[in-house]
Parts: structure tokens; sequence; C-alpha cells
């Protein structure tokens, strides 16, 4: 776990209903695509942790995971069932370029992005392919 800084301002994104239940729909690959392209559109993605901000990593079969969504809701509708006790993280794309991707790096932490339960993981993926792929979405918005 690692401790995070307040964010002050936030380019937030509203999600609806159908939307979400379209995304929660989709497989892990379709739903990495769509958190990398919101990620770049809002340069903020979520994260869940404890209410003194410290961030959340799982373990699967022995790898530890640190988990994005692309959206409050999503990571919201994650902790319903068995993390009730976390609240939702927002990370700016400067602070995990600044602290996250240093400290994944460090203690060997792959990304899960999106997951849609907890007894379910997202795609699992290391830190330089989604480094990789979002900047390459971001390079598309310059």
């Amino acid at each position: 776990m690692i401790t995070m800084e307040k964010n002050t301002s936030l380019n937030n994104l509203f999600v609806s209903i159908e939307e979400m239940r379209a995304v929660i729909a989709l497989s892990p690959q379709e739903r990495y695509n769509y958190t990398l392209k919101r990620i770049a559109d809002t340069e903020i993605m979520w994260t869940i942790g404890t209410t003194d901000n410290f961030i959340i990593t799982q373990v699967c079969e022995n790898q530890k995971l640190f988990s994005v969504w692309s959206a409050k809701e999503y990571a919201q509708k994650f902790c319903e069932t068995s993390f009730l006790e976390y609240e939702c993280i927002a990370i700016t794309l400067e602070y995990f370029e600044s602290e996250i991707i240093d400290m994944i790096c460090c203690k060997d932490i792959k990304m899960n992005v999106f997951p849609k339960s907890v007894d379910s993981v997202g795609l699992i993926v290391d830190i330089n392919t989604f480094a990789d792929d979002l900047g390459k979405i971001l390079e598309d918005y310059d």
C-alpha cells in the first residue's frame, strides 16, 4: 500500500446507467481499450483505498495487482460487495507518472485494468504495456 495526496480539481467523467451496463458487458480487452481512451480524455484514473488514502493492491495467483478504472462509478461498483470500507481515489496522470509508476516497478505489481467484481480480474498487463498503450492514445490527442 502507498499513501496518496489529495487532488483538488478533477476532470471527472459522468457515466450514465446505460453506459455502465454496456461497458461492464464488454470483454476484458474491450474494457481495457475503453479505459485507456477515457483516462486520456480526462487525465484521471480511479483506484480504491482506505479513508486515509492508502491504495489497496489485490493478489491473484501470487501476483500483486493495482486496479484502475476510468471513472469513479466503476470503482464504486467494484466495491459494492466486499470492499465497502474502501473509498474511490482519483489519480491524475501527472501523479501516476511521478509517483505510482516507480512504486509499481519497484514492487513488481501488475496493472489490473477495469475488473468487474471482486471475483474477476480485468485485463492484467505490466506497467510498460499500460504506459505504452496509454502513451499512444495520448499522442493522438496532441
